[in-house]
């Protein structure tokens, strides 16, 4: 190139160079002092080497690597072996109640080794305690903030300081309220108290009021027990008195629970005689009063009633003793319709209670018919009695 008209002079013998260019993205090229610029245009094309910030990761699971911003592609060209490293995507080494951190695949592991520092974060399953409330519900999946999990984040309001109405019972343990609002349906259930379902001979537990029933649904097994009017026999002793109104233990129905001593054992002194059937002694003290009632043995039965026969062993039961139940109808309360009473009419018995002369009475000599040859009657016929009851 002659320099013709001199002198030589830059716009004669020289063009621009990449080292005056400003990268757009990416740095200049080592050699840019030398690079020319093609028709005096300087661009990122002739004098850049791109930066790894411009690369798409294609490699699985990989993200750019902490620096891509400031590391040059010195080839000209970014690939994933310089630009890329491995992200938390896919990472199964969480320890039990540590979660993989949200937005994984978007964290790189340096040198793409990833480890649970890098990854994973605590869940509130790692949570100490609630000052109040509850853990949420399946603490392990809620994950904790970076500054530590909190109440603010792990726990819920249960219904610790929600009241039941009675018949009503609270849950326990207390349960969560979902949303933070509590109400019946959340943290009470039925109770036993109430429950009238309990089939024949078996009662209403005891403390039933205290007695919740799962999902609210009462059944006779959870609310009801057995009563003494199921127990088969008495080893010793009787039923005692109601056994439909007694409970079983919890372990069956017993003769300690079930049963007391009678009065089968026990003497009665005469005239006194035997309850039957042999009644319970209560407290199992067995005494006079309770086994025995009095015989209709001595009972006076007064003018017109004479004493049974079988007097020493017809128990007054219930008591007491009476002409009722100790006495038959005597003669002396008969009237002869001919002859007198007997002298032994005030202890002569009516048979059936019906009395008539031929039980009561002894004829009078004015109802005899004189069978011997010229003999009559005498004269005081009719006032003489025939002692013998024969004329």
């Amino acid at each position: 190139i002659p320099c013709d008209p001199g002198p030589c002079s830059i716009g004669v013998c020289c063009e621009l160079s990449c080292s005056s260019h400003v990268c757009m993205s990416g740095s200049l090229q080592p050699s840019a002092a030398t690079t020319p610029c093609t028709g005096g245009v300087c661009d990122d094309m002739q004098c850049c080497h791109p930066h790894c910030s411009s690369h798409v990761c294609v490699t699985a699971d990989h993200v750019l690597i902490a620096a891509a911003a400031s590391t040059v592609c010195s080839s000209g060209t970014c690939d994933d072996g310089l630009c890329c490293e491995q992200s938390c995507a896919g990472f199964v080494m969480c320890p039990m109640n540590r979660l993989l951190k949200g937005g994984a695949g978007a964290i790189g592991c340096p040198s793409s080794v990833c480890t649970d520092a890098i990854c994973c974060e605590d869940s509130c399953a790692l949570h100490a305690s609630c000052s109040s409330g509850t853990l949420v519900m399946s603490p392990e999946t809620v994950a904790c903030p970076m500054s530590g999990c909190d109440d603010a984040t792990c726990c819920v309001p249960d219904c610790g300081s929600f009241t039941c109405l009675s018949p009503r019972l609270s849950k326990t343990p207390d349960p969560p309220c979902p949303g933070g609002v509590c109400n019946d349906g959340i943290c009470c259930v039925d109770s036993c108290d109430g429950f009238v379902m309990c089939p024949m001979n078996r009662l209403l537990k005891g403390g039933a009021g205290a007695i919740g029933c799962p999902s609210s649904v009462c059944t006779d097994a959870i609310c009801c027990e057995d009563s003494c009017a199921l127990h088969a026999s008495c080893s010793s002793g009787t039923l005692v008195m109601s056994p439909e109104t007694v409970a079983c233990p919890m372990s069956g129905c017993d003769d300690a629970t079930c049963c007391v001593p009678d009065c089968g054992s026990f003497t009665c002194l005469s005239p006194r005689l035997s309850k039957t059937p042999d009644p319970p002694c209560p407290g199992g003290v067995c005494n006079d009063g309770i086994c025995c009632v009095d015989s209709c043995d001595g009972f006076s039965c007064g003018g017109s009633h004479v004493l049974l026969a079988a007097a020493s062993t017809i128990p007054c039961d219930p008591g007491p003793c009476s002409i009722g139940v100790c006495c038959e109808l005597s003669c002396s309360s008969h009237v002869c319709m001919s002859g007198s009473l007997q002298p032994s009419a005030a202890t002569t018995p009516c048979t059936g209670g019906v009395c008539d002369d031929m039980q009561c009475c002894h004829p009078h000599c004015s109802s005899h018919v004189c069978v011997t040859a010229d003999h009559v009657l005498i004269a005081a016929a009719a006032s003489t009695v025939c002692s013998s009851g024969t004329c």
